[in-house]
């Protein structure tokens, strides 16, 4: 007997085993893609580097407008303009794609 050498071929293979053999060859798999995994993992040197959240300029800036009643005014213009420029987007594109 020749080998499954396609995807669908191994499938067919598959779907012909009894279910028991069908539940043994998922276990395997499974059991190695883990030990895979394991392997891979286990070549990670993890970071011993400390990090200095207050010298990161976003953890400053965490909050800065929380309480500013403008601020969800300045995001609804932000959204706004992006729409505006969504639009226009697509209005050049159909025009680059009616000109081709």
């Amino acid at each position: 007997m020749n080998p499954p050498t396609s995807v669908q071929d191994l499938l067919e293979a598959f779907e012909k085993l009894s279910p028991s053999n069908q539940a043994w060859l998922l276990t395997k798999l499974q059991q190695q893609q883990n030990q895979q995994f394991q392997e891979k993992i286990s070549t990670v040197v993890p970071s011993t580097q400390e990090v200095d959240v207050e010298d990161n300029p976003w953890v400053r800036l965490a909050g800065k407008y929380q309480d500013d009643p403008d601020y969800d005014e300045v995001l609804a213009y932000i959204e706004q303009y992006r729409q505006e420029l969504d639009t226009e987007m697509e209005v050049n594109d159909r025009q680059i794609e009616a000109e081709v």
